[in-house]
């Protein structure tokens, strides 16, 4: 993007109007620029004010356009819409948020501040064709920096962030581990409890049921009618079912 606005400046290096447009494709160079600080360095990345004020300098410096012959006066709005927000992420970075990210990031904040000051010169060092290559070579020496910082900071950064997303699955695995502990307690609980409630249950019902079959089975050996001696039969019967059907219970 840089190269690209090399390239067009020297395209229209004669129209006023042609340099005062083709200036503000740095707008790009510097959203790129400050994302990715805000990215590397956990700040947040709120684009749209600056956005704002772009437009309206680009408004503003179109308007003077018509009003005056001064490239000073005509640039400099667009040059402060450029310049805004590289300033202001470079100032956020060194004092709200130096002790995040590493220092590579922060020397690349203090890169990001001097590039935006840098193009506050803009609209006085261009007339001057001398002068404006000199601009142009701080530009150039500032993109070579970044270049040159960018694989240091992005390296860092994407080991952070590794680190940080194992550390995540192993506290998550601990957790689990926990959670399948305490499970592992109830369940052996429950088991104990289950063990107690069957062997209680089976007690207090198998206990006065085999009184039963015993006393029926005393009564049979006594001398009974008939009709009495049936009733004891079914007695006996009845009762060896119902041992049946809570032995499969149980």
């Amino acid at each position: 993007l840089t190269t690209l606005n090399f390239l067009l400046q020297g395209l229209v290096s004669e129209s006023i109007i042609g340099s005062l447009l083709t200036f503000p494709t740095y707008i790009a160079v510097a959203y790129y620029a400050c994302s990715l600080l805000a990215e590397t360095s956990s700040m947040p990345f709120r684009w749209k004010p600056f956005g704002i004020v772009y437009v309206l300098s680009l408004a503003a410096s179109t308007f003077l356009y018509h009003l005056t012959d001064s490239f000073t006066l005509i640039a400099l709005p667009v040059a402060i819409g450029v310049a805004a927000p590289q300033i202001f992420f470079g100032l956020q970075k060194l004092i709200k948020y130096r002790h995040t990210g590493t220092q590579f990031s922060n020397s690349y904040a203090v890169l990001l501040l001097l590039n935006g000051f840098h193009f506050l010169d803009y609209p006085f060092l261009r007339p001057d064709p001398q002068m404006a290559i000199f601009g142009f070579g701080l530009v150039l020496i500032f993109s070579i920096c970044f270049a040159a910082l960018l694989p240091s900071i992005l390296s860092k950064y994407h080991t952070d962030q590794l680190t940080k997303n194992l550390l995540q699955q192993m506290e998550k695995r601990e957790q689990v581990e926990n959670d399948l502990a305490i499970a592992l307690i109830k369940a052996e609980h429950l088991a104990n409890v289950k063990s107690i409630f069957l062997a209680n249950v089976s007690h207090e019902i198998r206990t006065p049921l085999t009184g039963i079959i015993g006393l029926n089975d005393l009564l049979l050996t006594t001398e009974l009618n008939p009709e009495q001696r049936e009733y004891c039969s079914d007695i006996a019967n009845a009762s060896q079912k119902l041992r049946r059907i809570i032995n499969n219970v149980l």
